[in-house]
């Protein structure tokens, strides 16, 4: 099965260091120079006036195919588009170095990491990397982002680096602090938040309230407000239980209010409109506290808007969540019907590929009228560039999975849940 994903658009790299030089073609002529038209004598030996020699159509089409494949190589894609003449849009004839991508690999696995987390642009929300495990487990340095935790401007949002726009996806929320220190669990709550996020002990009292609202919105929805602020949003909150959608609030559709050490699943089914006599009305989203179904069969709201929906958290006063897109869940979604298979979340981010994959798809995509044309070695110093950037992606996604299986396991322990500890696929 498949789904359409979208990402959201990542932040433009303004530092990055653009290699301006430039190699001559393989006929003696550097393609991107002033130069005056042939003489008569080297059209005869060159061919028509005007083509382009192995290397500088070797390297058009490996511009042009790792472009298609930029959330497989980022950093090499990056690169090559910086070697396009911004006037001709050909490809200067030339690769990057080994040394400058290796350079540039880790920068990107931390911007745009090879698995599902929460999106820090344009937000005003903290967003943090769990605390849980060690940090020298993280190797490779990659972004985290997995809990979300209120500012000191207001109630906002925040949405997951990737959404889908087809298909059944699920995530959770563990809600870290609620604070209200009226309420009977005050030590359990004290205990989580400071767990997962400090990963230290604290006497830090907090006596400011915080209220909290999950759920899914678009990249139309305004992130200066909560989830069910406008039309591209639904959420359903703490209080009650309450359903929220264009800033309208439902409080008896039989949801249940919820705090510090629940768990709030959130799935979504969004059948796709590709013609006018599709129908959408099945599209409908599903919310769930330790496993149970809130209201009938945990469904909050049906028929709703086509679009590209993506995991959102919102947080107000001493609050914070800790996102699990999984593919492991700590509470399961109990009571849906039998036709609904939902997907972990975490599989709306494409896996990296191991690099021998990740070059034959590539290379692949390589225009079919060049390959005829194409420079070997080039072809081979390109294979190079893309095993050296999705190896790397590869051990970075193994390092992010290892460290959220400790992370499930050690939170499962304190909010009190049987978690079954299956690593098998």
């Amino acid at each position: 099965r498949s789904a359409p994903v979208t990402m959201e658009a990542p932040t433009p790299n303004d530092d990055t260091a653009v290699d301006s030089g430039t190699t001559s073609s393989g006929d003696g002529i550097n393609p991107l120079s002033e130069a005056r038209p042939p003489s008569a004598s080297a059209t005869a030996t060159t061919g028509v006036i005007g083509s382009r020699s192995a290397a500088a159509v070797t390297l058009s089409s490996i511009a042009a195919a790792s472009n298609h494949h930029a959330s497989t190589i980022p950093g090499l894609s990056e690169l090559l588009s910086q070697k396009t003449d911004t006037r001709t849009k050909a490809a200067k004839p030339d690769l990057p170095s080994m040394a400058k991508l290796s350079a540039l690999i880790s920068k990107k696995i931390h911007e745009t990491p090879p698995y599902l987390v929460l999106s820090s642009s344009s937000t005003q929300m903290n967003i943090e990397d769990p605390k849980i495990v060690d940090a020298k487990d993280n190797k490779y340095h990659s972004s985290r982002k997995l809990v979300a935790r209120s500012s000191q401007i207001g109630y906002r949002m925040c949405r997951a680096s990737h959404g889908s726009s087809s298909g059944c996806f699920f995530y959770e929320a563990v809600v870290l602090g609620l604070r209200d220190e009226t309420s009977p669990k005050r030590g359990q709550k004290r205990k989580l938040d400071n767990w997962i996020v400090r990963g230290r002990a604290s006497s830090e009292r907090r006596e400011k309230n915080g209220h909290l609202r999950l759920g899914w919105s678009t990249q139309s929805a305004s992130l200066e407000a909560p989830v069910g602020y406008d039309q591209h949003s639904y959420a359903v909150r703490d209080i009650s239980g309450s359903r929220i959608h264009k800033s309208r609030r439902e409080d008896k559709w039989g949801g249940h209010e919820f705090g510090a050490g629940d768990v709030i699943g959130c799935l979504i089914c969004v059948h796709e409109v590709t013609t006018p006599g599709d129908d959408a009305s099945e599209s409908h989203i599903r919310f769930f506290k330790n496993g149970r179904a809130m209201g009938s069969n945990g469904t909050a709201f049906t028929g709703i808007a086509p679009g590209t929906y993506y995991p959102s958290i919102s947080c107000f006063g001493s609050t914070a969540v800790y996102c699990n897109f999984g593919p492991k869940f700590l509470c399961e979604p109990e009571g849906l019907p039998a036709k609904l298979d939902p997907r972990p979340a975490s599989e709306l981010c494409p896996h990296p590929f191991p690099p021998e994959e990740a070059a034959v798809r590539v290379l692949g995509s390589m225009r079919e009228g060049d390959r005829k044309k194409q420079d070997d070695g080039i072809v081979s110093s390109f294979k190079e560039l893309i095993g050296l950037e999705a190896k790397e992606r590869l051990a970075a996604y193994t390092s992010h999975n290892r460290m959220y299986l400790k992370e499930i396991e050690e939170i499962s322990s304190i909010v009190n849940i049987a978690w079954q500890d299956n690593r098998n696929p």
